[in-house]
């Protein structure tokens, strides 16, 4: 993860992954309010580049050691009630 902030080609690769994570996080996003199960609000590409990139973050933290930072074994008891939350109003869909 470090690597993308002094390779060009890694920070390239990166953000075509991230790309790709957002597209198909938007689309569950509009599906899902498509469907009636997730309110409108923030657009879908917003939110989904919002939860892409702090989850992110969030990870890397944990993972590199860096402090603060979520431990390991609370990571998705802690971040999957942020996503779900953000995306349906409330900690479970």
């Amino acid at each position: 993860m470090a690597a993308q902030y002094t390779s060009p080609a890694v920070k390239d690769l990166w953000s075509q992954v991230m790309e790709e994570f957002v597209a198909e996080v938007t689309k569950a996003i509009e599906s899902e309010r498509l469907r009636g199960a997730a309110p409108e609000g923030i657009p879908a590409h917003d939110l989904a580049t919002s939860l892409n990139w702090m989850v992110e973050r969030v990870l890397f933290t944990t993972f590199s050691g860096q402090t603060p930072g979520v431990p390991e074994e609370r990571l998705l008891d802690t971040l999957v009630p942020i996503f779900m939350s953000a995306v349906y109003g409330r900690a479970e869909a």
